[in-house]
């Protein structure tokens, strides 16, 4: 792949979604395939640092999915959303409406496949790399950035070979003739002539580049840790045994009879505490720490083994303060404390990691915590700390 000169990309294929009616709403089955993501990623950067191009088929970007009463965010679940989120590019969702095309290159692909379902929202400091390429009314349906990067309107009933053929000569025909117009290109056979100072230079980028890969391979998981503050289910619970296992240090046992349950470690294999991870866009009730109680009773534990309440909680509110802001019921500290679970909400949680961070006992600081006999672990920026009444 990485010796193409440009790569086409379905959008959505990453995630799978599936709808399922029940008497109390609406949920969702969503699966990422995220290895094959991650892969995609690499080959879209790889590309693009060498001038080549991607192009986006955009069907309707879903950003939201319903479970039951409630709604759970996904904004990073597709290497499109991915890409559109870097550079800040905002989305709605719309039923399909026809596109008209801006650029003639693009005028026979948006006339057979133009049905626009997503429109998009080009931040002010990016209208001067950015060209439109489909529109309607005066929503933008399609556009490039850098005339690499390609987001266009894509819509077909029919996925036979004789279709996808009939598809990729239309699009990858317009997409070289905007390029040819729109670049000027060194032509391969000076490419091999080169100044010393340009053989020097190179040498840096390559250094350079193989620093940020490696950078960009620790900060991923960094960043993803953040997601822990609007997810739910099992995504909002795989993401929080990764923090524990790899940020604190614990062994994590997350397989239970409960979906949301997993167990907290020591080195010999011993339950240092049992864990429920909920995501609600309500607030923290009574039933969530029984949820946890009930939890130590299918394992035979009595409540001298500790409890953790992780919980998303309200998590339709957005911004930090605010999401700080939001309470822990008195009556549900003190159910807590006299059942011996830890409440932590994982605004809370992650305030707590910024602060142990360079701690290397933190794990052991956690483990004080969790054995504190319960209540609420409350944190912000000045600091952490137990709330028992």
């Amino acid at each position: 792949m990485d010796t193409a000169d440009g790569l086409v990309i379905p959008q959505g294929i990453f995630e799978e979604i599936k709808y399922q009616d029940y008497g109390s709403g609406t949920y969702t089955d969503f699966k990422l395939h995220k290895e094959l993501m991650l892969e995609r990623e690499r080959e879209v950067k790889n590309l693009l640092s060498d001038d080549k191009w991607v192009c986006f088929l955009v069907r309707g970007i879903i950003d939201e999915i319903p479970q039951g009463l409630e709604r759970q965010k996904i904004k990073h679940t597709d290497l499109c959303k991915i890409i559109l989120n870097e550079y800040g590019i905002g989305r709605l969702k719309f039923d399909g409406k026809p596109s008209s095309p801006s650029k003639n290159e693009f005028l026979d692909y948006i006339r057979e496949y133009g049905v626009s379902r997503t429109f998009f929202d080009i931040p002010v400091q990016l209208r001067d790399h950015i060209s439109i390429i489909a529109i309607y009314d005066e929503y933008c349906a399609g556009f490039e950035l850098d005339n690499s990067l390609f987001f266009l309107p894509f819509h077909t009933t029919r996925f036979d070979d004789n279709a996808c053929k009939s598809i990729a000569t239309v699009l990858v025909e317009s997409i070289l003739d905007y390029r040819q117009k729109n670049i000027a290109e060194i032509p391969e056979w000076i490419k091999s002539f080169e100044l010393e100072k340009e053989v020097e230079y190179k040498s840096k980028i390559t250094d350079l580049t193989n620093q940020i890969h490696d950078i960009e391979q620790q900060l991923r998981p960094l960043e993803s840790y953040k997601l822990i503050v609007n997810t739910s289910g099992d995504l909002l619970k795989n993401v929080l045994v990764d923090i524990l296992e790899n940020f604190f240090g614990f062994k994590v046992d997350p397989i239970d009879e409960g979906r949301e349950d997993a167990k907290i470690l020591d080195g010999y294999g011993n339950v240092i505490a049992v864990v429920e991870i909920k995501g609600t866009n309500k607030g923290i009730k009574r039933e969530h720490v029984n949820q946890v109680d009930s939890h130590r009773e299918r394992n035979a534990f009595t409540d001298e083994v500790p409890g953790v309440l992780f919980i998303n909680n309200e998590m339709d509110i957005e911004g930090i303060e605010e999401r700080l802001n939001t309470k822990v019921p008195s009556e549900q500290i003190k159910h807590a404390v006299n059942m011996n679970v830890l409440i932590v909400r994982t605004i809370d949680l992650l305030f707590l990691m910024k602060h142990l961070e360079s701690d290397p006992s933190k794990r052991e600081r956690v483990i004080e915590l969790i054995n504190s006999g319960g209540g609420w672990l409350k944190a912000d920026r000045d600091g952490y700390g137990i709330i028992n009444t």
